[in-house]
Formats: C-alpha cells, sequence, structure tokens
C-alpha cells in the first residue's frame, strides 16, 4: 500500500465514486479509480496530456502526448484515439503530430462550423536551451487530416488550452511566457522550497514563503490572450490576462456570455494558489487576479449552463518532503469566483506524475472528464453526474 500518496491535507474532500468502485473491494475512503481506460503505455512510449472533444455527431476523439517521459528528451509526438460508443470503447492510437521537435501539450476543440482546432507546443532542444512555440491546426474532416500548421507567435511561448471562439467568430487562445522574452523564465526552484518546508515544519525557519523567495529578483511567466479574427489563419497578441511578481502560467478559460470571459491560472511559485480573472469587454482587457483557496495546476472549465461552470485541475500538494496528486473537481458559479463550491476528488493518482484533466459535456446531468498517470501509465477516463459534484 503506498501510503505516500495519500495526506492529511486530502483526506477532508468528499470523493465522486464511479463504474470501478463497485469492482474493487479494498479501498480507502478517499481513493478513486478510472472508469474506463482511454489509452496506455506502450514499449515505446508512455503517455501524457489528454484533451478531448465530443463532435457534433456524438464521436469523442482524445488527443495526447506520447514519450518516454515528462521532459522535452527524447522528444514526443502527438496521438489521437476514437469512441463511437460514448467512451466505453477507443480505437487503436493514431499519429497525428511528428516532427524533429517535441510535440507535445496538444488541446482540441469543435468550432460552429463543424472544424476541428488543435492547438499544441512544439519544444527545439537542437540548439542549446529549449525554445517553444506554439502552433494550430485544422482539419475540416473530422480530424482525419490536419492542415497547417500555423506558428501562433514568433515570440517563444507555450499553451495548455483549446481555442475559445467568441459569437463574433473571434478565436481566442491563452499563452504563457516569461515576462521579459529576452531572458530565460526563473522562479523557485521546486527542491528549495521542498527544503524550506521541512525547515517550517522542523521549528527551524519563521519567515513566510514571500520573504525566503522574493520573486521580484526572478523573471516570471505572464499569462497572455492571442487572437484571430480569420478563423486562426493569422494570429497577434491582445493583452495581458494576469502578470505580477509571482507568476503565471497555465491558463484555462470560458465564455459566459454578453462578453464576460473568466481566466483560471497557474501561478509559478509552489506555495501560491492558482487565481481567477475576469473580463467583461470580450477579452480586450482583464482585471486584477484574484487568489483560490486552491493550488490548481492545468485548470480546465467547461461551462455547464449560465451560472455553473466545472473547473477540472490537478491537485498539488508540496508538503512532507514529497508530492502527492489528484484529480479533482468544483461545480459552481465562475462568475463569484466560485464562492462556496466544494473540492471533491475524482481520480486519485499513484503517487507520481499524474492529472492535467480535460472535460466534455456527454448529457444534460453527465460529463467525462480524461486524464493521465504516468505512474501506471495510462490515459483515464471519468463519467461523473453534475449531480454528484453539486
Amino acid at each position: 500500500m503506498n501510503v505516500y500518496r495519500w495526506k492529511e491535507s486530502q483526506l477532508k474532500n468528499p470523493v465522486v465514486r464511479g463504474r470501478s468502485s463497485d469492482s474493487i473491494s479494498e479501498l480507502a475512503d478517499h481513493e478513486v479509480h478510472s472508469d474506463v481506460i482511454v489509452a496506455g503505455r506502450t514499449y515505446r512510449d508512455n503517455v501524457f496530456f489528454p484533451s478531448v472533444v465530443r463532435l457534433h455527431t456524438g464521436e469523442l476523439i482524445v488527443v495526447y502526448r506520447a514519450a518516454l517521459g515528462h521532459g522535452n528528451i527524447p522528444p514526443g509526438r502527438i496521438l489521437c484515439t476514437r469512441s463511437k460508443d460514448g467512451g466505453n470503447t477507443w480505437s487503436q492510437p493514431e499519429v497525428i503530430i511528428d516532427t524533429p521537435y517535441d510535440d507535445r501539450d496538444p488541446h482540441i476543440t469543435q468550432l460552429s462550423d463543424g472544424s476541428l482546432v488543435l492547438t499544441y507546443n512544439s519544444t527545439d532542444t537542437s540548439k542549446g536551451p529549449p525554445r517553444n512555440y506554439v502552433y494550430v491546426c485544422r482539419s475540416f474532416d473530422c480530424g482525419h487530416t490536419w492542415m497547417g500548421p500555423v506558428r501562433v507567435s514568433d515570440v517563444p511561448c507555450a499553451t495548455f488550452e483549446e481555442v475559445t471562439e467568441l459569437p463574433d467568430g473571434r478565436l481566442l487562445l491563452p499563452v504563457y511566457r516569461p515576462r521579459d522574452p529576452s531572458r530565460r523564465a526563473s522562479g523557485v526552484r521546486k527542491q528549495d522550497y521542498l527544503r524550506y518546508l521541512a525547515d517550517v515544519e522542523a521549528g527551524r525557519e519563521k519567515r513566510p514563503p514571500e520573504e525566503v523567495f522574493p520573486l521580484d529578483r526572478y523573471n516570471p511567466h505572464i499569462s497572455v490572450l492571442m487572437v484571430s479574427e480569420d478563423g486562426g489563419k493569422t494570429w497577434h497578441e491582445g493583452c495581458v490576462i494576469a502578470e505580477g511578481p509571482i507568476g503565471f502560467n497555465e491558463t484555462g478559460l470560458a465564455y459566459l456570455g454578453d462578453g464576460h470571459i473568466v481566466a483560471v491560472v497557474r501561478t509559478d511559485a509552489p506555495f501560491a494558489n492558482a487565481c481567477i480573472v475576469h473580463s467583461e469587454d470580450g477579452g480586450r482587457s482583464f482585471g486584477e487576479p484574484r487568489m483560490l483557496g486552491t493550488n490548481a495546476h492545468a485548470p480546465d472549465l467547461l461551462v455547464i449552463d449560465e451560472d455553473r461552470v466545472l473547473l477540472t485541475y490537478g491537485a498539488c500538494d508540496y508538503t512532507g518532503g514529497y508530492v502527492t496528486r489528484y484529480v479533482m473537481a468544483m461545480l459552481g458559479e465562475a462568475k463569484r469566483d466560485f464562492e462556496g463550491a466544494t473540492e471533491k476528488i475524482i481520480y486519485t493518482g499513484s503517487g507520481g506524475d499524474a492529472s492535467y484533466p480535460h472535460a466534455v459535456r456527454m448529457g444534460p446531468d453527465e460529463v467525462f472528464v480524461v486524464y493521465y498517470d504516468a505512474g501506471v501509465g495510462i490515459i483515464g477516463g471519468r463519467f461523473l453526474r453534475l449531480s454528484d459534484l453539486a
């Protein structure tokens, strides 16, 4: 029993049971397994960073990164698998992006005209420090062939989000890059923060993290909104979503109607929770970030109706000298910063590299969420009832 993946900080959170819970007799009170396996590790690759879309036809498509490891070396490629029976069974994976560089972090969505848009990062490590660029591809035949790719910006940046289409036809894509693009991003190293936490627990350190790690000496990331007004053929930088000494990177975006856009942004600093930011003018400007009550990694937003948004994310806890990862879900009012919403565990990680969920609507009371767990080598899936998440 791997007790090191369970912590007091997570025991307080309720769980959402699923199909597999009925067939596994010995579970911890807060342990949850996958309902289905979408894709699995092979002799060549492990699997990471899935994204799911439900086509107008009802078919599900999941794209994901296949590589030996989480990092850039050796480079990865992007694969696709399909389900024609509501996510219960999945096709043999097909390679859709495979360049000499590290292709990673794919996200997929369907536009109102029926075409598919794929976003991904491509990292070049051949000439010294990694240089990352964001690309967009289009498909007009349900993902069987792809046009492009189009580079979103000549300034090195990264994304972990699908394209958002507005009623006026504009396409929005959040990216993140160093505040000063001429220098490499720098922030608090995880091992330094873990050492700091150990000193705090042992009583050797009394200072708050902001004093130990003065972030103004670093070059943190900022979250920037890229905009296309011609269906993704060309892109330009619109505005800054979030910036500050704390640093902002992975950004989930959702359109709530009437020009209201909400973003949930992961922060660079491991001691800081994710932040929420609002735009009331269709993404032309954003207000000040406000910190949420959870350290959300790779936040994903799925609009359920005019009042409710489903926020799924990876919860990472660095206390105690080791890291635990859970896949979490929170259903609430994004307009009110998810005030009063309850965090719930929807998957208990194997204790290592895991999470990065993405959700899609399946029916009036059902969503399907995919995520990865590199420890056991799976892209997993959960069928969730919205009524169980409230």
